[in-house]
């Protein structure tokens, strides 16, 4: 009876076959990686551009709903109406803010629908923040303790605002005529034709929209300053307004 003998790998096959595994093994975990963190970074890029849409269409549905009418608010009494900047520093917030009322519609915390005062400011964390109240009444106490706080936007550095007041004949017929030009300028109003900025960008003075404006800008421009160095711009166009731009 002859036996076979079986020939038993030998050490350096052995080694040839640990190395090409490990090459093998090398390439896949590689390739495993790439595939991994491509797809955290399309994770992170979408979730920057939904906040980004969500942003946009929150504000657009606040600052086309603006409104200085007494009686957006359902409660009896004289709604106190306002749209103003501000930079009074505060705790929480850092830089310029926007105060203003507007109609929020109906929402399912009662307190909430209809007339509301807001501010949008941005906070130290650098979230761009929405804060609304109860509309305030002539004659009764605002009940401050009754707000509402969302975080619109994170990964905000900084905030500023533009808004345009349109030209009109009536202003362009009083630069025309030296006798009128200083009619009327003696009592707080926006300029006719140009934009008020929160930042002085131009060099020039007209610094933010003040309270005693008593009315609506035509066009609002929202500047917002990321984190990551980019610079988002939202515009919006305010129905409620005497002077419309015409196109």
């Amino acid at each position: 009876m002859i036996r076979e003998r079986r020939r038993s790998a030998t050490l350096l096959e052995l080694l040839i076959a640990m190395i090409l595994t490990g090459m093998l093994m090398t390439a896949f975990l590689g390739y495993y990686w790439q595939i991994t963190r491509m797809n955290a970074m399309y994770s992170m890029a979408s979730r920057d551009a939904f906040q980004v849409r969500y942003a946009h269409q929150r504000l657009a549905y606040i600052l086309e709903r603006l409104s200085l009418k007494p009686n957006i608010s359902p409660y009896k009494g004289k709604a106190i109406t306002c749209f103003y900047t501000t930079d009074i520093p505060h705790e929480y917030m850092h830089g310029d803010s926007l105060v203003f009322t507007f109609d929020n519609g109906p929402d399912i915390q009662p307190e909430f629908s209809n007339g509301l005062l807001g501010r949008l400011y941005l906070s130290k964390d650098g979230e761009l923040c929405l804060v609304s109240w109860p509309m305030p009444i002539e004659g009764k106490a605002m009940e401050s303790d009754i707000a509402r706080k969302e975080v619109v936007l994170e990964g905000v550095e900084e905030l500023w605002f533009e808004f345009y007041c349109p030209d009109t004949k009536d202003s362009r017929e009083a630069r025309v005529s030296p006798s009128q030009q200083q009619k009327g300028r003696e009592d707080e109003e926006p300029m006719p034709g140009k934009w008020h900025r929160t930042k002085d960008a131009s060099g020039e003075e007209l610094l933010g929209w003040h309270k005693e404006f008593g009315e609506l800008p035509a066009l609002i421009k929202i500047h917002v300053v990321r984190t990551s160095g980019d610079t988002l711009t939202f515009a919006y166009q305010v129905p409620e307004v005497k002077n419309k731009v015409v196109y």
